[in-house]
């Protein structure tokens, strides 16, 4: 598959952190393989499935080419609004995940963070979050914004 268009780097960092199954371990494999996130989209479903063997439907064209167009809308509306994307490579990426074979290749962040301050919360959320979900994230932020003052934000529940 050789995409029409060439997008900024963390495109396609992001389209290969979309396939299911994609953890730091496997993204850092394959690049080492193929000399670069955008390398993999250039190098096509048969030479992916020659260089590393076996059957990665993972890889495929198809799952490839929706992957990277998912990824540019999401990048589009993520730089759009503000949302910093913290790939793996990128100094601000927590350096504690680093170490984490299975840690997201990409995260996104709102607002003046430091995700490698010495003493940090986070939360991993979803996009399909339960009505007790969201009740939950609201109180457990309420009740954290008492402890540390105030200073809590959340803009996603």
């Amino acid at each position: 598959m050789k995409p029409a268009t060439a997008y900024p780097e963390d495109v396609y960092l992001m389209a290969l952190a979309s396939i299911r199954g994609m953890t730091i371990g496997l993204l850092r494999r394959v690049e080492e393989t193929f000399g670069g996130a955008e390398e993999i989209f250039r190098a096509g479903e048969h030479r992916i499935a020659s260089v590393l063997g076996g059957n990665h439907a993972m890889f495929s064209d198809s799952s490839l080419r929706t992957a990277l167009t998912a990824a540019y809308e999401e990048y589009s509306w993520a730089t759009g609004n503000n949302v910093r994307i913290l790939s793996y490579r990128n100094s601000s990426y927590p350096k504690r995940l680093l170490d984490c074979t299975d840690a997201p290749p990409v995260l996104y962040a709102v607002g003046d963070t430091d995700l490698n301050a010495r003493h940090v919360i986070a939360m991993v959320g979803t996009r399909h979050a339960t009505t007790y979900g969201l009740s939950f994230i609201k109180n457990f932020v309420e009740d954290l914004s008492q402890i540390v003052g105030g200073s809590v934000r959340c803009t996603d529940y």
